[in-house]
């Protein structure tokens, strides 16, 4: 029946929802573009079932319970009912429009593991919600993780109590947990699917397994860590044996760092302690003894050295370090030597000194540079540069030269509800230019995803500067697009 959905586009629901466009369904239910409210309609999504006459109304009440579940992950509820289209009876449900799903990014490519590990707890925390609520999901796989903006979604359509029976279909999906065909919904029947989607959305493709047969499915042992072990942990048989909600979240916290193993001296046995003590002191003792008789006579013979004066001429190379304070320099004849002990001391102008009689002249000296006209004056950036390398010998951060925003079309703008946030890390080398970039908003939507990664691959920079070099750095790219305007908030990540 999936091609015959594709028939009823340009019809109304209930006479008050069109069908705009099919966006895809099954062989059970089909979902269309469809608009909701006036003076002012917005855009939604509708999705159509057949009615059938045993389980319509409890799947109406299904729906009206979940609508009233609110959490920011969960695609909202906003009407349901039945309606009638070419002499078909069927149920309907509007809810929130999402731009796109994981079904629809994994025939291009998998996620990257960074991916997943931003997506999993989203859907953890949704499902916790889910489960504490006293429903269960009942159908998560990639078609029903969804994207609103930069925000992931779960479905609600297919919310059932838990403990309730399960939804009879005419062949369990592959999604489906072993005991779910004729069994009750239960909450380790989603650890089931979430564990089959995680493999899917980092091969593309489902594990291998026999329903009818005793095994597990058959993870890949390339899946890196942690989720070779989460899959494993949330596809066994035997619902007792998976793991919770709680165990996965575990398992994708970092691990805490391993202590360093005691030094070998700092734990001594106690039966041990009295013996280290009867060897330990008698060598202390004999250790001193030896210090005391060869030491203590050196010292007391020893004269004390007059101590130089702690002035430029000690410091520098090629002057004599032994300089006795009290015996004055040579200074030139014009200068009386009754005066000599305080000429540092006069406030008289330019007095002779140590320094300027006995030391050399400095090589900076001898630039006349000084009475040239001086160049043209740096920029403020420069200036911040030699005064941080002469101080603080500190790092000087990048700065944007050139920004470049992405290039939405007031079409696309049209359909933005709020704000769609997308941030993209960029690799920048000493030169200034971009030579690397990716996305840091693994749910956006692809469209904008592209159109942000394409713009950020095109900013300039002014590198920042380590121990007076340009260095290669990195930033993250935040754009905020809205249905009027785009917003660019760049952030230096390294060095």
């Amino acid at each position: 029946m999936s091609d015959a959905w594709r028939q009823w586009v340009g019809q109304s629901a209930n006479g008050e929802f069109p069908l705009r466009e099919y966006l895809g369904g099954s062989d059970h239910s089909a979902v269309f573009l469809t608009e909701r409210g006036a003076p002012q309609p917005q855009k939604a999504a509708i999705k159509l079932i057949p009615a059938d006459p045993h389980t319509a109304d409890l799947q109406l009440t299904r729906w009206k319970l979940a609508a009233q579940l609110t959490h920011p992950q969960l695609l909202k509820i906003f009407q349901s009912g039945r309606c009638r289209l070419g002499g078909v009876d069927l149920l309907y449900l509007v809810m929130e429009c999402a731009e796109e799903n994981l079904a629809q990014i994994l025939p291009e490519r998998p996620l990257s593991p960074e991916e997943v590990r931003e997506m999993l707890p989203a859907v953890l925390d949704t499902l916790a919600f889910v489960h504490g609520k006293g429903f269960v999901h009942g159908c998560l796989k990639p078609a029903n993780i969804l994207a609103t903006g930069d925000q992931l979604k779960l479905s609600m359509d297919t919310l059932s109590r838990v403990g309730e029976s399960a939804v009879k279909r005419a062949k369990p999906g592959p999604y489906d947990a072993p005991e779910m065909p004729g069994g009750r919904a239960s909450t380790a029947a989603d650890i089931w699917s979430l564990g089959m989607t995680l493999v899917e959305a980092l091969t593309q493709r489902l594990p291998a397994w026999d329903r009818a047969g005793a095994g597990a499915p058959a993870v890949p042992e390339t899946l890196p860590a942690p989720f070779l072990a989460i899959a494993r942990s949330c596809l066994h048989r035997d619902p007792q044996h998976r793991a919770t909600l709680g165990d996965i979240a575990a398992r994708l916290r970092p691990s805490p760092p391993v202590p360093p193993a005691p030094q070998q001296f700092a734990a001594p046995r106690p039966q041990q302690a009295p013996a280290k003590r009867s060897y330990t002191v008698p060598a202390l003792v004999v250790g001193f003894a030896v210090v005391a008789v060869f030491v203590i006579p050196m010292l007391l013979t020893r004269r004390p050295e007059p101590q130089p004066v702690p002035s430029v001429a000690t410091r520098q190379p090629g002057v004599q370090a032994k300089v006795q304070p009290t015996v004055p320099a040579k200074l030139p004849p014009e200068v009386p030597p009754k005066v000599q002990p305080n000429v540092a001391s006069k406030p008289e102008p330019k007095p002779f000194s140590r320094e300027t009689a006995e030391l050399p002249k400095r090589p900076a000296e001898k630039k006349p540079a000084l009475a040239e006209p001086a160049p043209a004056p740096a920029s403020p950036r420069t200036e911040a540069v030699v005064e941080t390398k002469a101080h603080t010998a500190g790092r000087v951060h990048g700065e944007v030269i050139e920004q470049v925003l992405p290039d939405v079309s007031q079409k696309a703008r049209d359909t933005i509800q709020g704000t769609v946030r997308i941030s993209v890390r960029v690799h920048v080398d000493p030169s200034g230019a971009v030579t690397g970039a990716e996305l840091e908003s693994p749910n956006a939507s692809k469209y904008f995803a592209d159109l942000a990664l394409r713009a950020a691959r095109r900013w300039k920079f002014e590198s920042p500067m380590v121990d007076g070099r340009d260095v290669p750095s990195e930033w993250v790219l935040r754009f905020d697009l809205t249905k009027t305007a785009t917003k660019a908030v760049p952030v230096q990540t390294a060095p």
